[in-house]
């Protein structure tokens, strides 16, 4: 599917089509009971909210930094599970003796 990008970012729509609101509505015109699929007619039909394109690209742009900023601090989170483990496991083994 493609937009007229002088009016609809691409990232935009694909965020909305995306989001909790935009599944909602695509699952309204999904039609098929083995291969889910939508009917361009109803396609068309589907109303998404247009700002202007510069706010568009401004919801994309803050979007994709706030994604960007969840996956590093994920990987950081793991990283420290996987310290917590291999510490409790040293503690554990007796490999580093604790005084108390």
């Amino acid at each position: 599917m493609r937009f007229n990008q002088d009016q609809v970012n691409p990232q935009y729509t694909s965020l909305y089509f995306n989001s909790a609101i935009g599944k909602v509505q695509l699952s309204d015109i999904f039609v098929g009971s083995t291969l889910k699929h939508v009917n361009i007619g109803d396609l068309r039909k589907f109303k998404i909210p247009l700002p202007s394109l510069d706010i568009q690209k401004d919801i994309v742009s803050k979007i994709y930094s706030m994604d960007y900023l969840l996956n590093a601090r994920d990987a950081q989170i793991q990283k420290l599970l996987l310290l917590k483990t291999a510490i409790s496991a040293d503690l554990l083994s007796g490999r580093i003796k604790v005084s108390v």
